[in-house]
């Protein structure tokens, strides 16, 4: 089972990737571009997953994360994959994705990502 710190890692790590993968994509863009919204997908898979597994502890100490809701949003695009709605996903990259990793940026240098 991994540990809180390595889930929170793992957590920042995707945050960053998904950022990275959209870089300067319009919504336009992205709704179009099936290699990024699959890959952006997989990383919401991520955070879902490591939101889920992480304690209570972690989820206290990190209280500015809205880790229900990064739960969910995993489950939504796990078991609803074939009617994910884009807006929704665009909506959490341009809202959610940079608070989380601005948040958990603490944790690991940029360059030591991966």
């Amino acid at each position: 089972m991994r540990n809180d710190e390595v889930l929170l890692l793992d957590v920042l790590i995707a945050a960053r990737r998904i950022l990275e993968f959209v870089g300067k994509l319009d919504f336009a863009a992205f709704e179009h571009d099936e290699k990024t919204k699959s890959a952006v997908i997989r990383e919401i898979q991520v955070i879902g997953e490591a939101s889920r597994l992480l304690s209570s502890q972690a989820k206290e100490n990190h209280s500015a994360v809205d880790w229900a809701a990064m739960a969910g949003m995993r489950n939504r695009v796990i078991h609803e994959y074939f009617n994910i709605d884009v807006d929704i996903v665009w909506d959490v990259i341009q809202n959610d994705i940079p608070a989380l990793a601005a948040h958990l940026s603490t944790l690991l240098p940029a360059s030591d990502e991966e």
